[in-house]
């Protein structure tokens, strides 16, 4: 049923979320220019579709609407379009006056009333929006939000009707979440919905609007970056607010001892993103982590070490040691830790070793001479060989001092040590240097990298040589000469 109704009283559609209708100056030229082809409605090519809304607010059935054209439209009665909302403004345009000069012609607008529920009308709305190649997302998202408000549907029900995925909608209506700032760009067409939906899951970390615009959306020179580049940022921001639970060592129902700390299982700040459970607490993710080495991996990993090697106590030689099992630093604690007698990289702290349930060690009466590692040089530095001794083929007799008195007593050979301790890249392995009279263990151990091994080898000859009290040349002489025994520190 086509009637011409006033434009004082049509309504636009009240599921329409299209706020801008663009230039419609063009649109209404061309219907100016058919107005000779169809006289009936002033130029209209197609009519919209429209429902009849009585002075109460209910849906009226067109055919029994009592009105002639020339009556006076009934007060409180209105007419809502289901779709042609750039035509009506076209007709608008031209009743006031396209070029200056108002149309009276087109202050009625020609409909088709038909009998339309919500429904209808929305499932009209949507598929007109998405005829149009200017339909931004977050007017789409308005309108199955509004869909599902006004008819009472679930998201299945809405995609059903739509004829969309379950998952399209539920992304389209988390656009609605983003900060207004992003919804402008996407409405304005800056970045696109693709952008939108990479930034959806930094929202349940609760991301400002600037750190999504200037930390994730933009390049250096202000520019919007691509959507791979953005999905790179997102998951360094995730990475960098929260810890990964699905890597975490520690089971859900797991709480500290001695700790008032919650328990993962049922933790508000345990969430899921992208398909992975994370902890939102970094401070309280880090802190776990750090607690279960001490108290339940640690001890663990203690327990399995221990039948696979000979235990000896000792006092780490480089204060940065860490142990192997929980991680803690050497320097924290101090005192005796464990390790293997033939390795010097593997050391296990006593608070891992009394956890684990470990025997406690005698002190030993005097260390082991074997140490772990490679071996690259052990030959004597100086030798003086007594009257009846041959050289020995073992022994360097050319490394001799420049000069030694007549009268010097002779004192054993003194040994060089350096020892490579296993690794990957030789530029990264460890080394370990020392000087000693043969038969007696080294006083200390110069400790480094392999690129500085010369130097290690001069501090340790220079320590031993150098004059430093009973390593003082002239001291070693005189105590030598005396009978004294020569303590090795």
């Amino acid at each position: 049923m086509m009637i011409r109704v006033p434009l004082s009283a049509i309504e636009s559609n009240p599921f329409q979320t299209r706020t801008d209708t663009g230039d419609i100056s063009s649109l209404a030229r061309a219907i100016l220019q058919a107005r000779s082809d169809y006289p009936s409605t002033s130029g209209l090519i197609q009519v919209p579709p429209a429902r009849l809304i009585d002075d109460q607010g209910n849906v009226v059935d067109p055919t029994s609407f009592d009105w002639e054209p020339g009556q006076n439209w009934p007060d409180g009665w209105t007419v809502q379009l289901a779709a042609g909302h750039r035509r009506l403004a076209a007709f608008r345009l031209l009743a006031e006056g396209l070029d200056g000069e108002p149309m009276p012609e087109y202050r009625t607008f020609p409909v088709d009333l038909a009998l339309l529920d919500d429904r209808a009308m929305a499932t009209t709305v949507w598929h007109e929006n998405e005829a149009r190649l200017d339909v931004n997302p977050i007017e789409r998202a308005l309108l199955i939000r509004r869909m599902q408000e006004a008819l009472g549907l679930s998201q299945k029900e809405v995609a059903d009707h739509l004829g969309l995925s379950p998952a399209a909608v539920s992304n389209s209506l988390r656009l609605l979440q983003l900060p207004g700032g992003i919804q402008d760009l996407l409405k304005k067409g800056e970045i696109s919905e693709r952008h939108g939906r990479a930034l959806l899951p930094l929202l349940s970390l609760d991301v400002g609007e600037d750190v999504l615009l200037e930390r994730v959306l933009k390049d250096l020179a202000g520019g919007f970056l691509p959507v791979a580049a953005v999905e790179r940022r997102v998951r360094q921001e995730i990475e960098h607010r929260t810890g990964s639970l699905e890597e975490a060592p520690w089971p859900e129902d797991w709480r500290p001892e001695g700790s008032e700390m919650r328990t993962c299982e049922g933790c508000p700040e345990r969430v899921k993103i992208l398909r992975e459970w994370r902890c939102k607490d970094t401070d309280c993710f880090w802190q776990k982590k750090h607690l279960y080495a001490i108290q339940v991996s640690g001890p663990e990993k203690a327990r399995k070490l221990y039948p696979q090697h000979a235990w000896t106590a000792d006092t780490p030689s480089w204060r940065g040691e860490r142990c192997h099992c929980c991680g803690r630093q050497y320097g924290a604690e101090g005192g005796k830790w464990y390790r293997p007698g033939d390795r010097w990289n593997l050391w296990i702290c006593p608070s891992c070793w009394e956890k684990a349930g470990l025997p406690g060690l005698p002190k030993p009466e005097e260390k082991s001479s074997e140490g772990g590692g490679e071996e690259i040089a052990s030959a004597p530095v100086i030798h003086e060989p007594q009257q009846d001794e041959q050289p020995s083929a073992t022994r360097v007799p050319e490394m001799r001092p420049i000069s030694t008195p007549a009268a010097s007593p002779s004192f054993p050979a003194t040994l060089l040590t350096a020892r490579i301790l296993p690794g990957d890249e030789l530029e990264d392995r460890r080394v370990m240097v020392s000087v000693a009279e043969e038969g007696r263990l080294p006083d200390r151990w110069m400790v480094g990298t392999y690129p500085q091994l010369l130097d290690l080898i001069r501090q340790a000859v220079d320590a031993y040589f150098g004059g430093n009290g009973h390593f003082s040349r002239e001291n070693r002489e005189q105590e030598a000469a005396n009978g004294t025994d020569i303590p090795v520190r």
